[in-house]
């Protein structure tokens, strides 16, 4: 019995070892329960990009919409064939605000702020206001060579905790690495 209890505190102290998509190694922040994979796609003959959308691993509840649409917290990755200009920061905007409005978000008032450049990665912070309130924040961390792109992104809807939430975001996208360039 102590060795199931040692095994298992084990586990849960211990860190989540690094994920890697494509060629971007990241790390997700620890939670309470931990993360889990809600969606995955994986590169096809057709499409030769690849998703991993997670989500904190909750008590069961009964929702009422998808669990990414639910969820208060969400982290995607991507990775795909083709390179980005991280210099044309409006387009980078514009392609940000079409794949919000697909994906949760009807018609948003987005802001978008660089953190950091490098040669082969931008850091941005991005917020999405509605009538004058902000709805969400979120932070990615885009790194393009000359074949490839990987996009890291992390959001939140819950703007009372986004002192807390900050630092750790973006300390896990600043920690994201290329492993070969």
């Amino acid at each position: 019995m102590r060795s199931i209890i040692k095994a298992i505190t084990l586990f849960i102290t211990t860190p989540l070892l690094a994920a890697t998509i494509g060629n971007t190694e990241y790390q997700l922040p620890k939670k309470e329960h931990g993360w889990t994979v809600a969606k995955e796609f994986s590169p096809s003959e057709l499409n030769p990009s690849s998703t991993i959308i997670y989500i904190p691993k909750l008590k069961p509840i009964g929702l009422k919409k998808s669990p990414i649409e639910e969820n208060p917290e969400i982290f995607s990755a991507y990775f795909d064939t083709h390179a980005t200009d991280l210099s044309d920061e409006e387009s980078l905007k514009k392609e940000l605000t079409k794949g919000l409005i697909l994906f949760k978000y009807k018609k948003p008032e987005v802001a978008m702020t660089v953190l950091e450049r490098t040669t082969d990665s931008l850091l941005l912070e991005w917020s999405i206001t509605d009538f004058g309130q902000e709805k969400a924040r979120g932070w990615i961390r885009i790194f393009s060579t000359s074949k490839t792109t990987s996009i890291l992104m992390a959001e939140t809807d819950q703007i009372d905790q986004l002192e807390k939430l900050r630092p750790v975001w973006i300390q896990a996208l600043k920690e994201a690495k290329l492993l070969n360039k």
